[in-house]
């Protein structure tokens, strides 16, 4: 695929990561065990990392979750491989040459991966338009655009969370309601 630059005969080769499923959002003791632990890291890390290094491309767009910087109750190993898989992403466009686009999107509106999980509070976490989406990931793709996109745009203060005193996030975990949504 050729990309737009100053030089329109530079060819890139561009791979799309968008590997993704999740578990059934419940309690943590409800949900562990080890084999839909590895079962999530296989498809949401481990096969994603596989296409980096076979295909070794120029451009990668990952198209994680806002989740992997912040974690719900109910949904720790769902976090925990988007984490991962947002991590293998920054350390790979760090390789020499390489160039990438972390997306880290929150619900995606009208998908069937989220389609029976509910919020009460969209206000805090509205669905994401996966066609505005799109035409983002086209957009910095297109430039070769080396960064991230965080939508909705509340995502750009999650990881603020973590640097409140403990007692300030309950608080704010709760007036959010980001450890309720649970899947229908």
């Amino acid at each position: 695929m050729t990309a737009n630059s100053t030089d329109k005969s530079t060819s890139y080769k561009i791979l799309i990561n968008n590997c993704g499923t999740r578990h059934k959002f419940d309690n943590f003791n409800k949900i562990w065990s080890e084999d839909l632990f590895y079962k999530i890291f296989q498809i949401n890390v481990v096969t994603g990392a596989n296409l980096m290094q076979n295909l070794n491309p120029d451009y990668l767009i990952t198209v994680s979750s806002i989740l992997s910087m912040v974690t719900p109750k109910n949904a720790s190993i769902y976090c925990a491989s988007k984490s991962a898989l947002s991590s293998i992403h920054e350390s790979f466009v760090q390789i020499e040459n390489k160039k990438g686009l972390l997306v880290l999107p929150g619900q995606l509106k009208d998908t069937l991966l989220f389609s029976n999980i509910k919020n009460e509070h969209t206000f805090f976490a509205p669905l994401v338009d996966i066609n505005k989406l799109s035409k983002k990931i086209v957009d910095n793709m297109n430039d070769l655009h080396n960064g991230t996109i965080i939508d909705p745009f509340y995502g750009n203060f999650i990881q603020l969370l973590g640097r409140f005193p403990y007692w300030i996030q309950i608080l704010l975990r709760k007036f959010s309601g980001i450890d309720n949504a649970i899947d229908t």
